[in-house]
């Protein structure tokens, strides 16, 4: 898949011709750049042409691709030619000239061939190299690029044009005394053209090169050549360009055409993509080298530092791979870099299985680098940035709702709260009337009192002028301060969060004073009736009773009493822990222990509610998160559309210690993953004290790869001052440790919290006053929360309530059990068993307590359990999907004998007087506790064990006719593509379930135009055999079988619809296929085939 995005992306080009670059094309990309004086007179020196000719015409002339390839490739022999070789650049020129269609091809050849002289063939040459490169340059779909017609158009417009403004400037009569004077005057003049074809004066490219230089000098400047210097050593010679070494040729890249393999060829196969994988990782490679030579020329430049010498470029590109790719740390290890070995592996034919697992690695990591420069990937990232753009832009808006109306939510709060302020006031104010009222009737006796007691509120404001005068002065809703509204405030938040109007708030010293008061008045109540024995005597059975029940009262009372205050303490611990925790589950969870420990109650005398200033704090914490919870569901819809359109997985947060936390997308619900960095220490050194709870490990330890080139990136007044130097040093280390100690990549520690109780603990460990873990307890509140089970209504909830309270008794009596039982686990000795084990799994006959084919001979060699690996087989819903299972891995690590109780002779097991006291046999066998990697424990039989064992080897050893067709594959989804279907259909595109659908919804937009092409239709209608088949889909579609048969049943089925083969009878290629009326079904039962 990598290989066909890769082939098929126009961004390869870029790479895939990398190992044809030569300081000539070096030369020829670096005059683009501004400022790049050699370059732009090497640039010139290519353009300038020696013969006058339109180059535009030539284009315009239309001629057979193929015709072109080949009369350019009879001329490229030339470049390789001295200037006075006339013999073989005569004949190449002929060669050229007779494969060619284009007549005015043909008449610059021989134009070029006029000046030509037995010594001296120096214009011919120049002239034939210039006329091939602007082919080249024009024509570059010749060299095996993908393009349209109109950009071959644009392009070779470009380079007539270019072309033309040096027309003007051409001398041919000068041009030819220059250039065959500088053939004449070298060194091997008196070799004439027969030696040359002899192949004697064949030269190597340095002597080309400088040939080359010297005629183009002797044109545009008029100056003659220069001659070589003696030898330099490597440490002497000064990098001329960036481009690295050209590889050594293979035997696939021999085997490759000219152009670049494109998918949907056969060089694109199954079959092929071992090599060609090897091919374009070198390529890859190459073009990375040079991308990182360009990087340390241009830093040098800048730094204005003398180029690198031969000897260093040397040792730069062998560790750049080490620079790049991260998996090269193991270099050292193997003495080898893995990427190389495995790219000169394949491309000499190897096989890919034949790499070992961190060749594979390397592979697959060079070709993923190279997708991410691809056009394909650019584009899916840039729709995701623009669809993430949006959805953040939808949830904005919805955000700046939800604070609208909670802003609209505060003011009515406020509201409320003033205006119960102002009832209170005058409520207030009209009761101290009423009391003076009172106490002036008691002088005076003026009124009676029933007639200041059905006085009225209304009738109280108005009795006098003063008064009326006094009500009206009080002060209105908006006269109260700030302070008086936010208390009131508080309170109204407080009622609201126990659903009652009046709430009175008790420490638990008042809460306890009441108790015992309540105690009093209960014995004082008892105390009335007097002696207890006498009153039974002369009392009815009423008033007994009331005793009785009075007694039991106070001896319940006090027995619970004494058990409260325990639960009290343990209830209290609750609520911190949840009101530190601040999940909706938790909070929940203890109030309800709360209230069972009698922290809350109705209160008789103000006919509302008392609660412990605890409980009241938690229940406003549940208030807020419900708040919460109501805003983030009626954002979920947009948070899940932003989150699936993203970029990159970011973390979701860090601790004190910069640890990072991260939540990944397609991992099991409710795991969170730590990045923690290693504290560093010195190789020959101990830990200190305070980083004991941390994982150290030594400075050369913890690196990977190389260390940067810092001497690059310092200046002279850097590098010689240790206090400047060492602080810049530290500071760009800092990027990969923040010691800054290191100067390369460094090693990181992964760790995983699996569980809720993990998560919860961690949560609780956090410091919410400081910036990062505030931000991280927020995000791993939001996770809990997700992962939470809230219960529908309070009676089911009490239920969780108490069934939660068993489970953990049930747990911590488990696991109490389990820490006695697992010390029992012996870690050795276990050899004979196991043995025991595979003979009775050998014996056993084919399907008798077994679901697993077993590799005897992979078992075989294994002698003991202990240590080993397993891969065990779970399913999920054994009786409505059976044979969809997933599988988990682990490892043995303990084993210890155990009794089982057996029936002996009992079929019936059903409770009677009959088998109550039936026979039961005791015996011993060995048992074997696996560590899942995904958390937890399990103990396995030996027939489970021998099964766990032999299928992880046959799935580590891909082990020949192992497979796994139940493996669970609903969570596979392409990350480089889309579902063409609905995105929510997405996850499970690749479920039974989903085919089951779409086989239905077929039928139905199928059947009816067929129905009408038979008279007899045998599948709907009266047979009831299309209704059969529906029914059958949609209560065993979770069945893959019943799927097969289904399939099989409606492709018969729309065959008889379609006439079958009688249509085609005469034909004979069909005879065989005619005489074959099998169902499918049938057929593919068939053996033999």
């Amino acid at each position: 898949a990598l290989l066909r995005l890769l082939l098929g992306n126009t961004s390869s080009d870029e790479w895939w011709w990398s190992t044809l670059e030569t300081e000539e094309t070096e030369v020829e990309e670096a005059g683009k750049a501004a400022g790049a004086e050699y370059s732009k007179k090497k640039r010139e020196e290519q353009l300038i042409p020696v013969i006058k000719c339109d180059l535009a015409a030539i284009f315009a002339v239309e001629e057979d691709s193929q015709m072109t390839i080949k009369w350019l490739q009879a001329l490229e022999d030339v470049r390789t030619k001295k200037p006075n070789s006339a013999g073989p650049i005569k004949s190449a020129v002929k060669t050229a000239i007779s494969l060619t269609t284009n007549s005015l091809v043909k008449a610059y050849l021989r134009k070029s061939m006029k000046q030509m002289k037995p010594n001296s063939a120096g214009l011919t040459k120049r002239a034939v190299v210039w006329l091939v490169d602007r082919f080249r340059e024009g024509r570059p779909d010749l060299l095996g690029r993908t393009m349209m017609a109109q950009e071959v158009a644009q392009q070779t417009k470009a380079v007539a044009d270019e072309a033309a403004q040096y027309m003007d400037q051409v001398d041919e009569i000068a041009n030819a005394a220059k250039l065959n004077a500088v053939a004449f005057d070298d060194d091997d003049m008196e070799q004439d053209s027969d030696s040359d074809d002899d192949g004697g004066l064949v030269s190597d490219d340095d002597e080309d090169e400088e040939m080359d230089d010297a005629a183009a000098s002797a044109l545009v400047e008029g100056g003659a050549t220069d001659k070589k210097g003696p030898a330099k050593s490597d440490h002497d010679t000064q990098v001329p360009t960036c481009v690295p070494p050209k590889p050594a040729p293979t035997i696939v890249d021999l085997l490759l055409p000219p152009g670049k393999p494109q998918p949907g060829t056969d060089l694109v196969s199954p079959f092929t993509w071992p090599c060609l994988a090897g091919a374009a990782s070198c390529r890859i490679l190459h073009k990375y080298k040079k991308t990182r030579n360009q990087v340390d020329d241009n830093l040098r430049e800048f730094r204005e530092l003398p180029p690198l010498s031969v000897a260093e470029r040397k040792r730069r590109e062998a560790d750049s791979v080490k620079r790049i790719l991260s998996e090269c740390f193991l270099t050292e290890r193997f003495g080898e870099a893995p990427i190389e070995a495995a790219v000169q592996q394949l491309c000499g034919g190897g096989g890919y299985t034949d790499l070992s697992p961190i060749q594979k690695l390397s592979i697959m990591r060079v070709l993923v680098e190279a997708a991410y420069d691809s056009q394909r990937v650019f584009s899916c990232v840039e729709d995701n940035i623009q669809s993430r753009i949006t959805a953040s832009k939808a949830l904005d808006n919805e955000m700046r709702r939800a604070k609208k109306l909670e802003k609209e939510e505060k003011a009515e709060v406020e509201a409320r709260a003033r205006e119960r302020l102002a009832e209170e006031a005058k409520d207030a104010f009209i009761q101290k009337k009423r009391r003076e009222l009172v106490r002036e009737n008691k002088k005076t006796s003026r009124f009676t009192n029933d007639f200041l007691e059905a006085l009225t509120d209304q009738e109280i404001t108005e009795f006098d002028d003063d008064t009326k005068a006094e009500f009206e002065a009080l002060p209105g809703p908006s006269s109260f301060s700030r302070s008086n509204v936010n208390a009131m405030v508080s309170k109204i938040h407080e009622e609201d969060a126990f659903e009652t109007e009046t709430l009175v708030v008790l420490t638990l010293e008042e809460i306890e004073a009441r108790e015992d008061e309540m105690l009093a008045e209960m014995n004082k109540e008892l105390a009335q009736y007097g002696d207890v024995e006498a009153v039974y005597e002369r009392s009815d059975r009423e008033t007994t009773a009331k005793i009785d029940k009075l007694k039991r009262e106070i001896n319940d009372f006090k027995e619970s009493l004494l058990t409260l205050p325990q639960v009290r303490a343990s209830a209290m611990d609750g609520l911190r822990d949840a009101i530190e925790d601040g999940t909706i589950k938790a909070l929940k969870t203890a109030i309800r222990a709360a209230e069972n420990a009698w922290l809350t109650s109705d209160d008789d005398e103000t006919g509302g509610v008392w609660a412990l200033d605890l409980l009241r704090d938690a229940n406003l914490e549940l208030s807020s998160a419900e708040k919460r919870k109501r805003v983030t569901q009626a954002q979920r819809d947009l948070i899940a559309k932003r989150n699936k359109c993203f970029v990159r997985t970011e973390p979701i947060g860090q601790d004190k210690y910069r640890n990072s936390f991260w939540n990944l997308d397609n991992d099991d619900e409710g795991r969170v993953w730590v990045e923690a960095e290693y504290a560093l220490k010195a190789n020959d050194s101990v830990p200190d004290d305070e980083n004991d709870d941390n994982l150290v490990e030594s400075t050369e330890g913890v690196k990977i790869g190389v260390d940067d080139e810092e001497k690059d990136m310092l200046s002279d007044e850097l590098y010689f001052v240790d206090g400047a130097r060492d602080k810049f040093v530290h500071f760009s280390r800092q990027e990969y440790h923040s010691s800054g100690l290191v100067a390369s990549l460094a090693k990181r520690h992964w760790g995983c919290e699996a569980t809720d109780k993990s998560l919860r603990m961690l949560m609780k460990n956090l410091d919410g006053r400081g910036l990062r873990e505030s931000a991280l307890k927020s995000s791993l509140k939001e996770i809990v929360e997700a992962i939470a089970v809230v219960s529908a209504d309070a009676g089911a909830d009490d239920d969780a309530a108490k069934v939660k309270d068993e489970n953990a008794k049930a747990a911590s009596q488990a696991d109490a059990k389990g820490k006695d039982a697992k010390a029992k686990y012996k870690t050795t000795g276990d050899d004979e068993e196991f043995t025991k084990a595979v003979s009775a799994a050998r014996n056993r006959q084919p399907g008798a307590g077994s679901t697993c084919r077993i590799a005897f001979d992979l078992v075989e060699d294994v002698s003991s359990a202990i240590s080993q690996r397993v891969r065990l087989r779970k399913v999920e819903d054994p009786v409505d999907a059976p044979e969809e299972a997933e599988y988990v891995m682990g490892t043995i690590t303990g084993w210890k004998m155990t009794e089982i109780v057996s029936d002996v002779g009992q079929e019936n097991t059903e409770p009677s007087e009959e088998n109550a006291n039936r026979e039961t046999s005791t015996k011993t066998a060995p048992v074997w506790v696996v560590d899942i990697d995904n958390g937890g424990e399990e103990e396995l039989s030996a027939v489970q064990i021998v099964e766990g064992v032999s299928r992880y080897l046959m799935w580590r050893t891909q082990y020949d006719g192992y497979s796994e067709e139940n493996f669970n594959l609903r969570e596979y989804r392409n990350g480089l593509g889309r579902y063409c279907g609905r995105a929510a259909d997405a996850p499970y595109a690749s479920t039974p379930a989903f085919l089951a659908w779409l086989m239905i919804k077929k039928e139905q937009d199928l059947y009816p135009p067929l129905k009408n092409r038979v008279y007899e239709n045998e599948w709907g209608g009266k047979s009831g055999a299309r209704n059969a088949w529906v029914a059958s889909i949609k209560e065993y579609g979770h069945d893959l079988a019943t799927l097969r048969n289904g399939l099989l049943t409606l492709e018969e089925t729309f065959f008889n619809f379609c006439g079958r083969f009688d249509a085609h009878a005469g034909v004979p290629e069909l005879e065989a296929a005619l005489k074959d009326q099998r169902t499918g079904k049938e057929i593919l039962e068939d053996d033999k085939l």
